[in-house]
């Protein structure tokens, strides 16, 4: 609505973008309202504002690094702490589970309860991931992202396959706490493929969405934030 808001060529001059789960390498931007209606402005659109649904994340949680718990398979001590988890396989043929998750994000926390302050004094550690599978993914690249790394594909983040094993593997040097992380494999232009997602698509999948709706004037050389909204995909009616 545009009310309390005097827009000079709305149709032009106000964007829309759209973040899923707080992203940025997925967000749709420079959304134009189709038309008006009074002081509403109309977005009908279909394909063009859509997300991938994806799946729920995995997780593992080291907030005692000395400690297996939480899909973790074991700790193994050297300069720094070696958290080894256990393996994890393709989800996309297997039927949709429910289990709460935290949409990607993480937390450092070190729950020892020798240290002063927890959520500062976390210590770093080698988390060594494993997806057991054949090379089934025409020989694209296979990541390891989350809000973590800020779904960062650069080489450090880059899953090596095992021949010998048969699966995909690599270790990433991580803070302790609770991590949200998904596997995820690009395209040609280097891009996410989140049609081909490791871990499928599913409607039912949790995930939070946000809104930001920018202005620009006609003599403007910058956009102005006029607006914000959220949502949750367990709340968004058609």
């Amino acid at each position: 609505k545009t009310k309390s808001f005097l827009f000079q060529s709305p149709l032009q001059n106000v964007k829309v973008a759209l973040f899923q789960n707080g992203r940025f390498d997925n967000a749709i931007y420079n959304v134009k309202p189709q038309y008006t209606i009074g002081n509403d402005l109309i977005y009908r659109y279909d394909k063009e504002t859509q997300f991938w649904a994806g799946n729920e994340y995995l997780y593992f949680e080291n907030k005692d690094i000395r400690n297996a718990i939480n899909n973790v398979l074991r700790i193994t001590a050297g300069e720094i702490y070696n958290t080894i988890l256990y393996s994890n396989q393709p989800r996309a043929s297997n039927p949709y589970t429910y289990y709460p998750d935290v949409n990607g994000n993480f937390l450092v926390l070190n729950s020892n309860l020798n240290v002063t302050n927890p959520l500062l004094e976390a210590d770093y550690t080698w988390v060594f991931f494993a997806l057991d599978t054949p090379e089934l993914f025409g020989k694209k690249d296979v990541y390891i992202g989350g809000m973590f790394n800020n779904y960062a594909k650069t080489p450090e983040y880059k899953m090596d396959f095992n021949k010998e094993r048969g699966v995909y593997e690599k270790a990433i040097m991580i803070k302790q706490g609770f991590t949200n992380f998904q596997y995820f494999v690009t395209d040609k232009q280097g891009r996410i493929d989140a049609a081909n997602a490791v871990d499928g698509n599913f409607f039912q999948t949790e995930n939070d969405y946000k809104v930001l709706v920018y202005y620009r004037e006609n003599n403007d050389r910058y956009d102005r934030v006029v607006g914000m909204g959220s949502a949750n995909s367990e709340n968004i009616i058609n």
